[in-house]
């Protein structure tokens, strides 16, 4: 009785050992060869988890052709680097892995056609790139991941048309970079993405058309760059985006008309710049950003650039110690008063523009200290000049026609005439010697 006790607890023993993890290599690995990955299983028998990390980089151009060697792997402890890898056309032989502990990087792999293989890995520790595979069309093999703790970088993949694959990742804790993808039309897979920790950055991407796909994205930590996307037609998907964390950079975009689709955005923090966008028309969606956190602006060489007079722009021209840089847009938004004087009214109870009201107007616009007011006034009309808050900064008559406004520090400011029977407005802008 005790034998065949002992005989069945050691049967038993074995095979539990069988179904559990065993790892090997804490210093990690590199495969720079075919037979090396082939004698992967009897160098390192029952070996399911290599400790540190995996480079798979042929020594010679065209060596290594496949990963089945590697197929008994389920965890990868540090980084997993497919780099430089001629011939190599699929990641079948990686079809049990679940975690990679550090990096993944995917780079020059110029036959790789998919990532079919990576569909078991639910966890990468730190970052993902993939750039420069030159027949990569297809992503999908990643669409068990949920999260990417720090960078997720796209860039120079010739033929990759969208990004499915994506389509569970909530969060991106560093940067995301989708940057030189020449094939890429739209931003299919990011529809549940919600936040984006630091820079975001969509950058060269010569055939993409729209964002409609970021439908999700609530926030981004730090700086969002938007440049040298030809053919992006507008910002429509961007809906759910309330604030940025860094500045916004907007350059170089031929075919964006106007920012529909970022009426939500609420505040930057920095930098608004916008340069060189060539069939930009008007400013129109960016009206809600709120204009104290913006520190400095740039608006040029957007030559059919007309309408800028946007109630965030208006606000934060208006304030004494805005630096703006305007130049080279097309009439009306040429300079900071261009700008201003076309700006809705900002007194209490007004709205329009000014030309709106025809019944005054002072005299200069700018001015520097005492103004005339002209039209239909009477000469012991009531006077009151608001401030670009609403604040009543200044009463009295219009003796003589004549308002001295020298007492005033440059700024923005509303003009109230109120005679017998009517009462005008009309706004002006004081400037310092």
């Amino acid at each position: 009785m005790f034998i065949k006790w002992w005989h069945a607890s050691i049967w038993i023993i074995a095979f539990c050992s069988l179904g559990q993890a065993q790892s090997c290599l804490p210093q990690g690995i590199v495969f720079d060869s075919q037979a090396k990955i082939d004698a992967f299983a009897s160098d390192h028998p029952d070996c399911t988890e290599i400790l540190g990390g995996v480079i798979i980089d042929d020594a010679l151009p065209g060596n290594i052709s496949n990963l089945e060697g590697l197929h008994p792997l389920r965890a990868i402890g540090q980084f997993l680097e497919i780099n430089d890898n001629a011939a190599l056309q699929d990641l079948q032989g990686l079809r049990h892995l679940e975690r990679i502990g550090e990096k993944l990087n995917i780079t020059f792999n110029n036959q790789l056609q998919d990532l079919d293989g990576l569909e078991t890995v639910h966890s990468v520790g730190t970052s993902i790139r993939i750039a420069s595979n030159q027949k990569l069309e297809d992503i999908r093999a990643l669409s068990a991941l949920s999260v990417v703790n720090s960078d997720l970088s796209l860039s120079d993949n010739a033929v990759l048309p969208h990004l499915k694959g994506l389509d569970s990742v909530l969060s991106i804790g560093g940067n995301l970079l989708i940057k030189d993808n020449k094939a890429l039309r739209n931003l299919q897979g990011l529809e549940s993405l919600q936040s984006i920790g630091r820079v975001f950055e969509l950058n060269n991407n010569d055939g993409l058309m729209g964002v409609r796909s970021l439908v999700s994205l609530q926030h981004i930590g730090k700086d969002c760059i938007i440049d040298d996307n030809d053919a992006l037609a507008g910002f429509q998907g961007l809906d759910s985006l309330r604030s940025i964390g860094g500045f916004l950079q907007i350059v170089n975009n031929a075919s964006v008309i106007n920012f529909a689709g970022l009426e939500r955005l609420a505040s930057i923090k920095g930098l608004l710049l916008i340069l060189n966008n060539a069939s930009l028309v008007s400013l129109a969606g960016i009206d809600n950003i709120d204009p104290s956190t913006i520190d400095n602006m740039s608006l040029s060489s957007s030559f059919n650039l007309v309408n800028c007079s946007v109630k965030s722009i208006c606000q934060y021209l208006m304030t004494t110690r805005s630096k703006a840089s305007i130049a080279d847009n097309g009439d009306g938004c040429n300079t900071r008063h261009q700008i201003l004087v076309d700006c809705p009214l900002m007194g209490p109870g007004q709205s329009g523009r000014p030309n709106q009201n025809i019944g005054i107007s002072v005299f200069p616009n700018p001015t520097f200290g005492r103004t005339t007011v002209r039209g239909e006034i009477l000469t012991d009309a009531a006077i009151r000049i608001f401030d670009a808050a609403g604040k009543l900064v200044l009463t009295g008559n219009a003796q003589g026609f004549t308002i001295d406004t020298s007492t005033l520090p440059a700024g923005f400011y509303l003009l109230e005439a109120k005679g017998r029977d009517n009462t005008f407005t009309t706004p002006f802008l004081k400037i310092s010697f």
